[in-house]
């Protein structure tokens, strides 16, 4: 296979021009080093066996929109898999293309060079979408994705109510008083009563604020949660398990494989890791 070398123009950030892929309906792959704001693509046409590249930049969607739009339809395209693939994704469904996501370090393992950047990156990829070696890894869902953006949001909101409340426990360490709840009536007067000045009585105030103010963040995620939990078939399965709740089947179902309703209990408790797998014994026929 020919390796025509990339003739990069810094100032665009474009590559060869007489190399468009726009101008030849028979580019069938093209391998993507994809990263936050920008990508550098290697394609091989079909007819000429030729390896070319491209780089954009994704805050020039138009540039984008042209070279995947004049792209034949059904051209597989192969990416490493990262959390900013959505926009993508969408914008390659439209023009009717294939997006294959592989597992970023069985693609390195399989790199031919030991020395790493963007082209060759692209390179690799492309080269095992031509072979059938790209090691592809099944996408989660738009809506098991959702899922996990609100219980992140909700773990950075937990995280945060935590540190007020240990700010909170500090200060009335720091006046003798006992240990007390910070989510009872009477703490924020008990350490109102002990503040000697303004400027510690503005910071129990602001804590006492920013505490409830939390508390009341993370009910409304946790109400929401759960009402997308009752309507989620596998959530549902895994919520019969005594010692499972909402917030750990939401987290385990997008990571467990299970298909909608067609998994026993305990398959999808197996697949989940809450059941660990029996070994047989030594001499027990398999």
């Amino acid at each position: 296979m020919k390796l025509i070398p990339p003739t990069l123009s810094f100032g665009k950030l474009s590559f060869d021009k007489k190399t468009n892929p726009m101008e030849s309906t028979m580019t069938l792959y093209i391998g993507v080093d994809y990263h936050p704001y920008q990508q550098t693509i290697a394609y091989c046409e079909s007819e000429t066996g030729e390896i070319r590249y491209r780089q954009f930049l994704h805050s020039d969607k138009q540039a984008l929109k042209r070279f995947y739009g004049g792209c034949e339809k059904g051209t597989v395209i192969g990416v490493e898999a990262t959390g900013s693939l959505q926009w993508f994704e969408r914008m390659l469904a439209e023009n009717g293309h294939e997006l294959n996501i592989g597992d970023p370090r069985l693609i390195r393992r399989k790199a031919l060079s030991r020395h790493k950047n963007d082209f060759r990156d692209a390179e690799t990829i492309l080269d095992l979408l031509m072979n059938n070696l790209f090691p592809k890894v099944e996408p989660r869902s738009e809506h098991a994705s959702l899922f996990l953006q609100m219980l992140n949001y909700r773990h950075s909101l937990v995280c945060q109510r935590t540190s007020i409340a240990n700010q909170l426990q500090a200060f009335a360490r720091r006046k003798g008083l006992a240990k007390f709840r910070i989510k009872a009536k009477a703490a924020k007067e008990r350490l109102d009563a002990v503040s000697e000045n303004g400027a510690e009585s503005l910071m129990v105030e602001s804590r006492f604020s920013l505490f409830t103010e939390l508390t009341e963040k993370i009910g409304e995620i946790e109400a929401e949660l759960e009402k997308e939990a009752r309507k989620d078939a596998r959530a549902k399965l895994l919520l019969t398990h005594s010692g499972v709740g909402v917030l750990t089947a939401l987290a385990l179902v997008p990571r467990s494989g299970m298909s909608d309703g067609s998994d026993t209990k305990n398959r999808s408790l197996h697949l989940s890791g809450l059941i660990l797998w029996r070994k047989a014994p030594v001499n027990a026929k398999e």
